[in-house]
């Protein structure tokens, strides 16, 4: 943010003699050293064709430092603050972008041209400060972490593993000392016997690993058609609105996505072993249960046109019709679409991407 380097004031009040007044105080550190972010990058490229360049090609690898990382860090409460801006960060970017393009069909009545992209990043966060201390993030500091050795704002979050059925499997399981028959189960991570703060992990990660783009261009006489499609895979998205809407403590009273038929109910009426117990004392931590994949693969515009014939005054008109974001396929079921994830790769009930038709003539004089 601008001025982030000086210590900033903000309106406080303070007592004199048992009467409230009104005053500044600090709201931020200073920090007089906070510079630029630096990155060196180191690119290999190749570019191709075959078959009298009817498939032409690029390919490139890369890999890119940034050091001086800006990051809102931790720092010791003694200072009066709990966090301030600092340069304590590096972290690496390396993948490969390979992108083609291929005449299929060339002629004079009928064309068929297809382009198609496709690329790979790997994220890894390789120092934070002096001693590497994590940074928490997301939602209140508790469902991402940035963590050397992991892709930056890695989702760290209690995993799911199913339900206490029975007083015998609160028994037999690792637990906290509050949770009852019908809470969430939660897998022992380091394995101590029971379950701490400690047995959040990261189980999945903001950026997807690869993505995809297709474009197809058809003409046929007078007519033409475009198709553009993209794609990612490999990337995670944490549903904060459907934690907010669906997650148990908030009551039966109020209103309920279906997953709630299948909830335990008691030992003889147990659902289906994932879903807790509407009043589950389990609702108010962040688990993998609102985790889902942010794969999507969405029909991006689908363009058709028409080459009118040549008339007196005009030296080209062409009428057209397209669809914009004509369809998504995906299997994220916490919210309208995966699209909408935002900070650290949380949705707080994003709004998807509005389906927009158009007709247009244009006409070159």
């Amino acid at each position: 943010p601008d001025n982030a380097q000086y210590s900033l004031l903000g309106t406080q009040n303070y007592p004199i003699n048992t009467v409230s007044s009104n005053g500044y105080s600090p709201t931020t550190i200073e920090n007089l050293d906070l510079g630029w972010e630096q990155t060196s990058s180191t690119n290999f490229g190749l570019d191709f064709g075959f078959f009298k360049n009817r498939i032409l090609g690029s390919l490139e690898i890369y890999n890119r430092k940034t050091t001086d990382l800006l990051l809102n860090a931790p720092v010791s409460s003694i200072t009066g603050f709990t966090r301030s801006w600092q340069n304590v960060g590096d972290v690496e970017n390396k993948g490969v972008e390979l992108s083609i393009t291929s005449r299929n069909f060339v002629g004079s009545k009928f064309s068929w041209r297809t382009n198609f992209n496709v690329s790979y990043n790997k994220n890894t966060v390789l120092r934070l400060g002096y001693d590497n201390t994590p940074i928490p993030q997301g939602f209140s500091n508790l469902t991402n972490i940035i963590q050397v050795g992991a892709p930056i704002n890695s989702m760290m979050l209690y995993t799911h593993i199913g339900v206490f059925m029975t007083a015998d499997d609160l028994a037999k399981y690792p637990k906290m000392t509050t949770m009852k028959v019908g809470d969430s189960r939660y897998a022992d991570i380091n394995g101590d016997g029971i379950i701490t703060v400690a047995d959040r992990s990261i189980v999945g990660n903001p950026s997807p690993d690869y993505t995809y783009g297709m474009t197809n261009d058809f003409k046929f006489g007078r007519f033409d058609l475009r198709i553009v499609a993209f794609a990612q895979t490999g990337g995670s998205v944490y549903s904060m609105i459907g934690r907010s809407i669906d997650r148990p403590g908030m009551g039966y009273l109020y209103n309920k996505l279906s997953v709630w038929k299948d909830r335990w109910q008691s030992e003889a009426v147990p659902g289906n072993g994932n879903v807790p117990s509407i009043g589950a004392t389990t609702g108010g931590f962040f688990d993998s249960r609102w985790l889902y994949s942010s794969d999507y693969l969405r029909i991006k515009n689908i363009t058709l046109g028409y080459d009118l014939p040549k008339v007196r005054g005009f030296s080209a008109a062409r009428v057209y019709a397209t669809v914009e974001n004509a369809y998504i396929w995906h299997k994220y079921f916490g919210g309208l679409t995966p699209e909408a994830a935002n900070d650290a790769g949380g949705d707080y009930g994003g709004y998807p991407q509005a389906r927009t038709y158009t007709l247009g003539v244009n006409v070159t004089f």
